[in-house]
């Protein structure tokens, strides 16, 4: 979980989504990995939504390959005459199977799929641009511990079926692959997110 939330920060921040609240114990977790993001918004019989989708696969082997789609539903409030939208969903982070999270190595695309029973929520990932670009970044402090990641990543636009309903954008994607170093000490805490991870459930937060 530790592992998901580094990455987590590194592909959110790509979006300009701050990182994730996590805790862990003292660790030291060097990885590499692929991983896919994304969050975007749609209208439904006049309510606001979002869809979010993460996917992530990497080294060390014994690491699994884990994913989640889900769809975050926002309640209009109006604040001297400002109008925003409060906007929660929860899904399940689920262990996938072979095929079930592929990457271009190039980042040009990506697939997650993600079956509960006869239900298939699937999101595809298009790369935009012409080529994936560098992306290091790295942080330390007595509260957040060390973090150095090198990688390639990509911004992309994003089609899928999410809860029956057939969805697209063209911005709102990441794609990323490359290496991270995390030293984690006890009881790490990193700031408020839109996305947050607990007992195996990802929760997605935000206002618009």
């Amino acid at each position: 979980m530790k592992r998901l939330g580094a990455i987590l920060v590194a592909a959110t921040i790509g979006l300009s989504i701050l990182p994730i609240a996590a805790h862990a114990m003292p660790s030291v977790s060097p990885s590499a990995s692929q991983s896919a993001l994304a969050a975007w918004t749609a209208t439904e019989d006049g309510t606001r939504v979002v869809y979010f989708a993460f996917g992530s696969n990497g080294y060390p082997n014994d690491w699994p390959t884990v994913g989640t789609i889900g769809r975050a539903v926002c309640k209009k409030m109006v604040h001297n005459d400002h109008v925003m939208w409060r906007c929660r969903g929860d899904a399940h982070l689920t262990q996938l199977g072979p095929g079930d999270f592929v990457v271009d190595p190039a980042l040009s695309s990506a697939t997650l799929q993600i079956s509960d029973g006869d239900v298939t929520n699937s999101v595809t990932w298009h790369g935009l641009e012409d080529a994936a670009t560098p992306y290091v970044h790295q942080h330390a402090g007595t509260d957040v511990g060390v973090q150095v990641m090198a990688m390639m990543q990509r911004r992309a636009s994003i089609d899928g079926m999410v809860d029956g309903v057939t969805t697209s954008t063209t911005r709102g994607g990441a794609l990323m692959q490359g290496v991270d170093f995390n030293i984690y000490p006890d009881g790490l805490r990193v700031g408020r997110s839109s996305f947050s991870v607990s007992d195996g459930v990802v929760h997605f937060r935000t206002t618009l």
